[in-house]
C-alpha cells in the first residue's frame, strides 16, 4: 500500500533531474562529496560506500545515490548541513544514509526522499516547498515550508513536527516512541492516516488557520491521545475526524477553541476522560467511547447538538454537557455515573436517546429558568433512576420509556402523560445491543412513534432486558507496551477485590488487595515479594472471591 506513492515520489525526483545542466559522480569525478558540491554542479551522484565527511550544501543541488546496480546499499555520510539561501534551485536529497544529524534549508525548496537519518532530520524551506517522503528517521523530524508534504516516513524516538503557510499534508507516517509528542503540526496542515505509538502525547496541533486530524491511529501513549488547540487560544477550525485512540493513560481526545468539528472518532481504554471538549461548536456527532477511566464525553462550553454518539463502560458519566441545545440519538450504557447529563440550563432538549445500566441516573437535567426544557422519546432502562430533574425550572416530558430503574422512573418531576414503563425488548441487552426487537413497545408507540435512539435490529430478543446482568469491571492496563511502571484501572468497586498478575505460563507473580471504592492501582512491574519481573507478556485479573470482574493482557518491554 505504501510502495506506490513512494515509487511515484522517486520517479518525480528522478525526472526532475533530467533538465539539470551539469552533473558529476562521486568518487569517479571527485574524491569527496564536498568537492563535488563545491564544483557548483546541479546533480551529484554518489556511489555506495562510506564517506567520512560532513557535507555542507551551499547551493541548490540534487544529491542522490547513484543507481548503478539494484540492491546496492545507500552511500553513508557523517552529517548533512547547509543552506541554499535564495538560490533558484532547490535542495533535494535522495537515497542517502546520514549517520548524524541532517539539517538543511533553502528558501526555494527542500526535499528528502528514501533517506535514513540516524540523529534527526530538519528540512526548512521558509517560503518554498518541503517534501520528506519515504525516510527512516531516528530522532526528531522537523519540516517547515510554505507547502509541506511529510508522508510515508518512519520516525523512531522523536517527534514529527510540520508547519506550513498553505494547506499541506502529513500522511501515512509511522511514529513510535519514546518521545514527548508523536506528531505536532501547526496551521494549514491536514494530518491523515498516521500511526503513533508509545509516546507521552500522541498528536498535538494548534495555532491559527485550517487544521485537521483525520483517520489517525494513536495507541499506548502514557498521556493524552490527541490534543487539538491550546487553552485560551486558537479560534479557527481545528477538526478531529475519524481518529482512533486506544490504551492511552490520559484523555483520549482533548480539544479547545471555537468551531472545531469533533466527529466519528473512536476512543477506547483511557486512563482519564474519553473526550474533554472545551469548545464552542455546532455539534459533536457519531463518536464512540468505551472503557474510559472517567467520563466518556464532556463538553463544557457551548455545543449546538450532541448526536449519535455511543458511550459504554466508562467510570464516570457517559455524556456530560454544560450548555447544549440538543442531545439526541445517543446510546449510553454501563457507565459509573449518569448516562446523559445536562449541567446547566440552556433550553436543553434530550430527545430519542437510549440510556441503560448506568450506576447513576439514566438522564440528569438541571432546569433553572421559566423556559421549559424537554425530555422526549427516550428509553431509560436499568439505571439508578430513569430521569433525575434538578433545579426549579420547568421541564416537559413525553413518550419516554422508564422501565426497570432501581429508584423509579423519574425523580424531581412526575412522568409525562404519554410516558410508559414497559420492557423495551432490546435485541441483546447483556451484550450492549440495544436496537429493538420487532415486538418492542418502543418501536412504534401509538401517539409517539419510535422511542429511543435505535430502530428495529432483530425479530426477537436474544435475552429479555429485564433479566439480571452481571456488569464486568473491564480491567485495563496503561501505558503499554511499556518499559516502566504501569497503572491498572477499572470501574469503581462496591466490594473488596484482589488484583492478580500471572506470567505467560500461568504462574501467579503478583497479588494485591484493593478496597471498595478504588478504581486504579500503580504497579512497578514487580512480583509480590518486590523483585523486578522480566520483560514479557503477562495476564492480569481482577476478582472478588471466585468471581472474575475483569481481565487484560499486559506487555512489558526491556
Amino acid at each position: 500500500m505504501r510502495l506506490v506513492p513512494f515509487l511515484a515520489a522517486v520517479a518525480c525526483v528522478v525526472s526532475s533531474t533530467s533538465a539539470h545542466a551539469t552533473s558529476t559522480i562521486v568518487p569517479d569525478n571527485h574524491a569527496t562529496i564536498q568537492a563535488a558540491i563545491d564544483a557548483n554542479v546541479d546533480t551529484v551522484w554518489v556511489r555506495s560506500g562510506t564517506y567520512n565527511e560532513t557535507v555542507s550544501l551551499t547551493h541548490g543541488v540534487f544529491l542522490a545515490k547513484f543507481m548503478d546496480r539494484f540492491g546496492m546499499p545507500a552511500p553513508i555520510v557523517l552529517r548533512l548541513t547547509g543552506s541554499a539561501g535564495y538560490d533558484q534551485r532547490a535542495i533535494s536529497v535522495q537515497g542517502i544514509h546520514i549517520l548524524r544529524s541532517a539539517s538543511v534549508s533553502s528558501n526555494t525548496g527542500c526535499q528528502f526522499t528514501a533517506c535514513r537519518a540516524d540523529s534527526g532530520l530538519v528540512c526548512n524551506a521558509g517560503a518554498g516547498f518541503v517534501h520528506v517522503t519515504g525516510c527512516l528517521v531516528f530522532g526528531p523530524l522537523y519540516a517547515n515550508g510554505f507547502f509541506t508534504d511529510v508522508s510515508l516516513n518512519t520516525v523512531v524516538a522523536g517527534t514529527l513536527t510540520a508547519y506550513a503557510n498553505a494547506q499541506s499534508a502529513v500522511s501515512g507516517n509511522y511514529v513510535v516512541g519514546p518521545a514527548e509528542t508523536g506528531i505536532h503540526f501547526g496551521e494549514d496542515v491536514v494530518a491523515s492516516d498516521n500511526i503513533v505509538r508509545n509516546c507521552v502525547t500522541g498528536i498535538t496541533f494548534g495555532g491559527q488557520g485550517y487544521r485537521v486530524a483525520i483517520g489517525n491511529l494513536v495507541e499506548d501513549c502514557s498521556g493524552d491521545g490527541i490534543v487539538s488547540g491550546n487553552p485560551g487560544g486558537g479560534t479557527n477550525s481545528s477538526n478531529c475526524l475519524g481518529n482512533t485512540v486506544r490504551r492511552c493513560g490520559g484523555v483520549g481526545i482533548r480539544a479547545y477553541g471555537i468551531t472545531p468539528t469533533i466527529d466519528g472518532n473512536t476512543v477506547d481504554s483511557t486512563g482519564s476522560m474519553g473526550m474533554d471538549l472545551q469548545v464552542t461548536t455546532d455539534h459533536v456527532d457519531n463518536n464512540t467511547v468505551t472503557r474510559a477511566n472517567g467520563a466518556g464525553i464532556v463538553a463544557m462550553t457551548i455545543v449546538g447538538h450532541v448526536r449519535g454518539n455511543t458511550v459504554l463502560h466508562c467510570a464516570g458519566d457517559g455524556i456530560r454537557a454544560d450548555l447544549c441545545l440538543l442531545m439526541d440519538h445517543n446510546v449510553v450504557g454501563h457507565n459509573g455515573g449518569a448516562g446523559l447529563k445536562a449541567t446547566s440550563d440552556y433550553d436543553t432538549r434530550m430527545r430519542s436517546n437510549t440510556s441503560f445500566y448506568n450506576v447513576g441516573p439514566g438522564f440528569s437535567i438541571n432546569s433553572t429558568d421559566a423556559t421549559a426544557d424537554s425530555v422526549v422519546h427516550n428509553i431509560g432502562f436499568g439505571n439508578q433512576v430513569g430521569l433525575e430533574k434538578l433545579g426549579t425550572g420547568g421541564i416537559a416530558l413525553g413518550c419516554n420509556d422508564w422501565f426497570g430503574n432501581a429508584g423509579g422512573g423519574t425523580s424531581g418531576v412526575s412522568p409525562g402523560a404519554t410516558d410508559f414503563a414497559l420492557d423495551p425488548l432490546f435485541c441483546n441487552a447483556p451484550s450492549d445491543v440495544v436496537s429493538l426487537a420487532s415486538t418492542s413497545p418502543a418501536l412504534n408507540r401509538a401517539g409517539c412513534g419510535l422511542v429511543g435512539a435505535l430502530g428495529q435490529g432483530c425479530a426477537t430478543p436474544t435475552a429479555a432486558a429485564s433479566e439480571p446482568v452481571v456488569r464486568p469491571q473491564r480491567l485495563f492496563a496503561y501505558p503499554q507496551p511499556n518499559r516502566g511502571a504501569m497503572r491498572f484501572a477499572w470501574q469503581p468497586l462496591d466490594e473488596p477485590a484482589t488484583l492478580e498478575v500471572f506470567d505467560a505460563q500461568g504462574a501467579l507473580r503478583y497479588a494485591c488487595g484493593v478496597g471498595a471504592g478504588l478504581r486504579e492501582l500503580a504497579w512497578g512491574r514487580t512480583a509480590t515479594d518486590g523483585r523486578a519481573l522480566p520483560a514479557g507478556v503477562y495476564f492480569a485479573r481482577l476478582r472478588a472471591g471466585a468471581r472474575e470482574l475483569g481481565s487484560c493482557r499486559v506487555v512489558v518491554l526491556d
